[in-house]
């Protein structure tokens, strides 16, 4: 598993395999993987759930059918026997409900529908942001492999309807527009960091309009994006006031143009040297009041993951510091909000690892909080790399994990997704592989989850092969 290299370094959480038994309802008590492929198909390619590798319930192990007949024997065209009959979708050796491949093996709720990828031959590219539509219609932007910012749709159906790209820099986070317009922010490199964001159409990615932020000073990035409740959006990122002073950034745009109607920076006291604070993410509530997760520079032993409110005018309203203390160095990871609530992922990339998931009302009062704990099944360094709020206010994280052949030292990452409701209950839950027939799979790096109603998508990268490869994929709901 490989951290971003665009943003925040990732974590890699050295996790307990305990489980939070109230996290349990209706889901399975193992872990499993519907719809692992065979060979992950590349220059552009898309791969469907009709594939042939399967899990084994007997000994977790991921494997490819027909691989070993000794281990796979097809007892006829049996559902839940890990061998994919003609007729069925898939087939993970089981008869459980709720792990992505049902019990008629028919690829159900989490269950991988889609996934697409495209060879990269140098540089480090990758998806850093993804968004999906209420018709399951999904976006991504990131770095391609001329490190140029990036931005593609796919149809539903996992078929690519347009790419385009943006000269040098990466796209970090996007947005979708109530007309079906795209709003995308990252970094232009000209050749200092500039903070840009931009407009563009939903038909073929073309540019609308796009907006430049350069202090002059440099290291001007853009992290986050978002619909205020009028229409119009609030961009975050970070800005150079000062030698070894950075600010958090945040500006409401008009959708029309980009032009400002209120910007305010935010700063903490730093340590007398440095002060390089920066923003993550950033979401909305109905009241019009704008959440950012932000990271301060307390000193250079204490980073310190904060919540901020603004109103909607750009006011400070609060902070939190929910981890407060000394010596660790923690990230904001993650917002989310169902017009009310917000959920907020506060990271530790520092040994020991440790993450949390909270759930705030409006007025800053957590409601639960989860640690990772409360998600891992098997394997280790399991991470949440993005959050989302369908419709009916269940939550919808994804991420990846480290998975390993025990005993023989081999390790690799592989993607997972799962849908909670609001009391933080797993709805479903699965999990995903590449397997290109080697002993050793492939690494899925994830490095952004998104969803809606119309489903869950992952997008980063496959690394640890000749060729890598830019990877998205999509899981229905």
């Amino acid at each position: 598993m490989r951290p971003s290299p665009f943003l925040a370094s990732r974590p890699l959480p050295v996790l307990s395999l305990s489980l939070g038994l109230g996290l349990l309802t209706g889901c399975p008590s193992d872990d499993t993987t519907p719809d692992d492929e065979v060979g992950e198909t590349t220059n552009a390619t898309t791969d469907t759930a009709t594939d042939t590798s399967t899990d084994d319930a007997s000994t977790g192990e991921t494997m490819d059918n027909g691989e070993d007949p000794t281990t796979t024997t097809d007892t006829g065209s049996i559902c839940g026997d890990a061998v994919l009959d003609p007729g069925e979708a898939c087939d993970d050796g089981n008869v459980i409900d709720g792990d992505g491949c049902s019990s008629a093996c028919e690829v159900s709720a989490c269950g991988l529908q889609w996934t697409w990828s495209e060879t990269i031959t140098s540089g480090t590219p990758g998806g850093i942001g993804v968004v999906v539509d209420s018709m399951g219609a999904v976006v991504t932007t990131g770095t391609d492999d001329a490190d140029n910012i990036w931005v593609a749709r796919w149809s539903a159906d996992g078929m690519l309807d347009w790419e385009q790209t943006f000269g040098p820099g990466y796209g970090a986070d996007l947005v979708l527009g109530a007309d079906g317009d795209l709003y995308v922010v990252g970094v232009q490199a000209n050749p200092d960091d500039d903070l840009w964001f931009a407009r563009l159409s939903g038909t073929d990615g073309s540019e609308v309009w796009s907006q430049v932020i350069d202090s002059t000073l440099g290291d001007d990035v853009g992290t986050g994006i978002t619909l205020a409740p009028d229409g119009d959006l609030v961009v975050v990122g970070r800005t150079r006031v000062g030698d070894g002073d950075d600010d958090v950034w945040v500006s409401k745009r008009s959708v029309d143009d980009g032009s400002e109607t209120w910007t305010t920076l935010w700063g903490g006291m730093g340590d007398g040297m440095f002060s390089t604070d920066r923003a993550s993410s950033v979401v909305t509530t109905s009241d019009g009041a704008v959440w950012v997760g932000a990271r301060e520079h307390v000193n250079f032993d204490t980073q310190e993951a904060t919540l901020i409110k603004f109103d909607e005018a750009g006011t400070l309203l609060d902070s939190w510091q929910p981890q407060a203390g000394t010596g660790h160095q923690h990230e904001s990871y993650g917002l989310a909000s169902d017009g009310t609530n917000v959920y907020y992922l506060i990271v530790k990339f520092q040994f020991p690892y440790r993450s949390w998931l909270s759930k705030l009302d409006g007025n800053g009062v957590e409601l639960w909080n989860k640690t990772e704990a409360d998600w891992v099944l098997e394997g280790q360094d399991w991470q949440i790399d993005g959050l989302d709020v369908d419709a009916d206010g269940n939550l919808l994280i994804g991420g990846e994990f480290t998975n390993e052949e025990e005993g023989e030292g081999l390790t690799w990452g592989e993607a997972w997704v799962a849908r909670l409701d609001g009391e933080g209950n797993f709805i479903c839950r699965s999990s995903h592989m590449v397997d290109d027939g080697d002993i050793l799979p492939p690494s899925l790096d994830v490095f952004a989850s998104g969803g809606s109603s119309g489903g869950i998508a992952l997008t980063g990268r496959i690394s640890d092969t000749p060729d890598d490869s830019l990877w998205t994929g999509f899981f229905r709901l």
